[in-house]
């Protein structure tokens, strides 16, 4: 069965905590590899990956993949995977799967449901799961959000939301950075002005909630995947993939 949105996946070489991490390898794979063979099985309209690097642009062409230059000027993967609809013609009306190239632990079931998820009603959806341990909790790189009965979003931010005396009395939901949207309103959103709450909290998608724009969240009573920021996430990420 085709899932009918297209995937996208942002990736630079560039970063600041874990050097060239897309192309480190894992059982013979490099981490953009394994997500883009992730996309690919589970059978969208299409699969490219957005870079600008001509590392990773060898790369993914050596595999026979699907994959497109973009500036070195973007200031998110949001703004990468806009460029990469834009030379791709993906039409208004379309659905695009923005997936990070360094999850690549990201369960299908997440993917194919953040990606079935923009309908009339929904513009733009996103993907939560559950935290439990007091240490993940209280960490500001895993972004919270809460929601409203309705799993929209009303905030997300890398402090303890909901604030409670008794962190045991309260389920709080990780942010995955996965998101999904019809190609018309991804535009819209690129050519938004970076907002206070953006800046001080860091989180571009708070950038949609300050212009009006609203987030639908997926909530799953699972602990969150591992995206892979550091060492220590590269090698417990290892750890787990080749147990398999």
């Amino acid at each position: 069965m085709m899932n009918n949105f297209h995937i996208i996946i942002p990736a630079r070489l560039e970063s600041t905590r874990l050097k060239n991490k897309v192309l480190l390898e894992i059982n013979g794979k490099s981490i953009v590899q394994l997500v883009y063979e992730k996309a690919q099985s589970i059978n969208p309209l299409s699969v490219t990956v957005a870079t600008n690097h001509k590392d990773i642009f060898d790369h993914i062409k050596s595999l026979g993949g699907e994959v497109l230059m973009t500036s070195s000027d973007h200031q998110s993967g949001m703004d990468r995977v806009n460029e990469a609809a834009s030379l791709l013609q993906i039409s208004d009306d379309e659905t695009i799967l923005n997936l990070q190239g360094d999850e690549p632990l990201m369960p299908e079931k997440i993917i194919i449901e953040t990606g079935n998820s923009i309908r009339s009603n929904i513009n733009i959806a996103t993907a939560a799961c559950v935290l439990s341990d007091k240490n993940e909790i209280t960490d500001p790189n895993n972004v919270k959000v809460v929601t409203a009965n309705n799993n929209y979003a009303h905030y997300f931010s890398r402090s303890l939301i909901p604030h409670s005396n008794e962190i045991s009395d309260i389920t709080y939901y990780q942010h995955l950075g996965i998101y999904s949207y019809n190609r018309g309103i991804l535009q819209e959103l690129a050519n938004l002005d970076v907002t206070y709450l953006e800046k001080t909290e860091r989180l571009e998608q708070l950038r949609f909630l300050d212009h009006g724009y609203k987030i639908y969240v997926n909530k799953y009573d699972q602990p969150a995947p591992i995206g892979i920021d550091t060492e220590k996430d590269y090698l417990k990420t290892l750890s787990i993939l080749s147990e398999k």
